[in-house]
């Protein structure tokens, strides 16, 4: 999903913060033009992704570059009430302000604004060397930590879109709301990351300690209350029973000492233009008369 667009912006680079600012402008924009302005790119069939049966289709609107996800599919694949979990998660993980492109949320599906990097294999040993120096690790560990809670299955790095100043996006997001697993035996999700991109082993477990912290967080503040699944509930009482495998109190206190409400997770007027939810139906942008 690469593209040449811009960046989101971040109207404060420098601040201190562990979590993504989303394009307020791309939103505003397709909420005044009107989701059927979205144009989708001639001869695009849409392509499926690795780990889902949701359909991702190339388009413009107003010049800027754009991916429409259609959920649509996950209903025949996994039944139940898949597409409207999948809605509420993209929702959720813009409430804890998860590094995805910033996202216009319709009833079962979604609009990416594209964001403009690559994958790891794209870059040369040199510049990757550059990336893992200037990235946020402290706020990558932060984002895996909330999507091992919304159940995203597979924060591989086929996934994860990388600039040569360190910034990134997840792409995937209809990867959530799967049942939690515990390790780093998860090979298919944040193990790959973790040997592909050479981080260090105790980062892995400084993420479980972070998972454990945001689980208790949402659970005490109902934070997520409004868009959570009966999946996602499960994992978070099960984060907290079940981790860490390995105990540390020099994480533990790193832990403690961060305020999770203005470090880790937006206020709520930072992110709610995000977490408008359009009534239109992916239909009313393909024109293919399969509303909802």
């Amino acid at each position: 999903m690469t593209s040449g667009t811009d960046p989101d912006p971040d109207p404060d680079p420098t601040a201190n913060r562990l979590y993504a600012r989303y394009d307020e402008a791309f939103v505003s924009m397709i909420q005044s033009k009107g989701v059927e302005s979205i144009t989708i790119s001639p001869d695009q069939s849409g392509f499926r992704t690795r780990t889902s049966g949701a359909e991702v289709y190339k388009g413009t609107v107003n010049g800027t570059e754009v991916f429409l996800i259609d959920a649509r599919p996950e209903q025949q694949k996994y039944q139940n009430n898949r597409v409207r979990d999948l809605v509420q998660l993209a929702k959720a993980a813009v409430r804890l302000g998860v590094s995805i492109p910033t996202p216009v949320i319709l009833r079962d599906g979604w609009v990416l604004k594209a964001f403009d990097g690559d994958l790891v294999t794209k870059f040369t040993k040199r510049e990757w060397e550059g990336i893992m120096k200037k990235l946020n690790q402290e706020q990558f560990l932060w984002d895996c930590a909330k999507l091992y809670v919304l159940g995203h299955n597979d924060v591989s790095p086929v996934n994860i879109l990388l600039q040569e100043d360190g910034s990134y996006r997840v792409i995937d997001l209809q990867a959530m709301n799967h049942p939690f697993r515990a390790g780093i035996q998860d090979i298919r999700s944040f193990g790959r990351t973790w040997m592909r991109w050479n981080l260090p082993p105790e980062a892995y477990h400084e993420m479980e300690h972070y998972a454990v912290a945001l689980a208790n967080y949402i659970d005490e503040t109902n934070l997520l209350n409004p868009y959570l699944t009966e999946q996602v509930t499960q994992n978070i009482n099960a984060i907290s029973k079940h981790l860490p495998l390995i105990e540390s109190n020099q994480l533990q206190a790193t832990q403690n000492s961060l305020e999770l409400d203005t470090d880790v997770v937006p206020p709520e007027d930072v992110v709610s233009p995000v977490l408008h939810e359009h009534e239109e139906s992916v239909a009313t942008i393909l024109g293919d008369g399969r509303d909802g």
